[in-house]
């Protein structure tokens, strides 16, 4: 009897991982479904309370899709199962490109390719260069050895060649300038720009000297 939906009709099919905590396919279906699409997670823990153990990606593949030359199920369903194996997909290359200091991914909104300059994974690095790298939308560039997420999944490139900064998150080409100092920089600009807002909302120019003056008593 599976112990989270209680079907224990003599026909029915079970999995398990190593651990022998067995669930019918259903509930481990629609558990993995909820893992990928409602909470984003790559790592699927055993459905068991208490249990640790990952369920491994091919277990996840074999759930999700069906085997070659297995009979025609619920369109609505396989179309439900393909579309969460993708975004499993994707969630693992997510989080490899994440704990990889050497890769990145494209800031640009809606682009999904990453980007790998190992010559820039270490602060010490970016004192003496200026990481300034394509994410080869248009092709791979010079400068950088580019890994895409469209190619590991077996897409074409699209788009629009991106250019940004490796080493920080400013999203613009910034050489020669290198990161840190470009920081100080955008920072004091938006600090002289506050600065400027408070004199434009609190002072105005004297009518004899033209100097700027605030206001702080008289009459109301």
């Amino acid at each position: 009897m599976c112990q989270i939906c209680f079907n224990d009709e003599p026909n029915l099919q079970t999995l398990a991982l190593d651990c022998d905590h067995a669930f019918c396919k259903g509930c481990w279906n629609d558990y993995a479904i909820s893992k990928i699409k409602d909470e984003s997670e790559h790592a699927i823990r055993c459905m068991a309370e208490g249990c640790a153990l990952l369920c491994p990606d091919q277990f996840i593949r074999d759930l999700l899709l069906p085997a070659p030359g297995a009979p025609i199920g619920d369109p609505e369903k396989e179309a439900l199962n393909a579309k969460a194996w993708t975004r499993f997909q994707e969630l693992l290359v997510r989080h490899y490109v994440g704990c990889n200091k050497n890769l990145k991914f494209c800031p640009y909104p809606s682009c999904t390719n990453s980007v790998s300059c190992p010559s820039a994974a270490s602060k010490s690095s970016l004192v003496t260069i200026v990481p300034s790298v394509s994410c080869g939308a248009r092709g791979i560039g010079s400068e950088t050895q580019e890994v895409t997420r469209s190619q590991q999944l077996g897409l074409g490139l699209q788009g629009k060649e991106h250019k940004f900064c490796f080493g920080c998150p400013i999203e613009s080409d910034h050489r020669p300038v290198i990161c840190a100092v470009t920081k100080m920089w955008l920072k004091k600009c938006r600090d002289d720009s506050e600065t400027a807002n408070w004199i434009k909302s609190n002072t105005k120019e004297c009518s004899h000297c033209q100097s700027t003056i605030e206001k702080n008593g008289g009459c109301k």
